[in-house]
This record gives structure tokens, sequence and C-alpha cells, in this order.
């Protein structure tokens, strides 16, 4: 299950089907990693960025919950958001 700030998704498909929508909807945009993951049990972190390749447009994190080295729930919690030029 993802959630985001708008929306629950729900099941691996579901999760390829959004990951693909994110991509058409922003063409060129890239997602980079800020730092490294951390965990701690069975939650996990990872700061990352998402824009044009030269530009900061999305700032967020993902936490992630898992069961046995698989995700079972990822929060994405949006930081900042900028119009890029």
């Amino acid at each position: 299950m993802w959630h985001e700030p708008d929306r629950i998704t729900r099941g691996r498909k579901g999760l390829g089907r959004r990951a693909e929508e994110l991509r058409a909807e922003n063409p060129g945009w890239v997602f980079r990693p800020v730092g490294l993951a951390s965990e701690l049990d069975d939650i996990g972190h990872l700061g990352w960025q998402y824009g044009p390749a030269d530009q900061l447009a999305v700032a967020d994190m993902d936490i992630a919950r898992t069961k046995d080295g698989v995700i079972i729930e990822l929060y994405t919690i949006v930081t900042e958001i900028r119009q890029p030029s």
C-alpha cells in the first residue's frame, strides 16, 4: 500500500501503474535519492528529490514499513515544492 498526499495505491500492479503515471506526467524528470536509506527494525526512511535533471522541483521523503524484507506500506511525505524554471 502506497500512501501519497492525494491517494492510496494498493497492490504491486497498482504501484507499478502509479509509478508509470508519475513518469508520464513529467517526462524527463528524474528521481534522486538524498543521503542514504536508514532503517530501524521494520521501519525505513529515504529522502529524495524529483524534477528536471538539473533542478529540484519536489523534495520528499519515503517512510516504509517492512515485513520479512518486503515493503508492506510506503508513505510519501512532500516536504517542499518548487516551480521549475
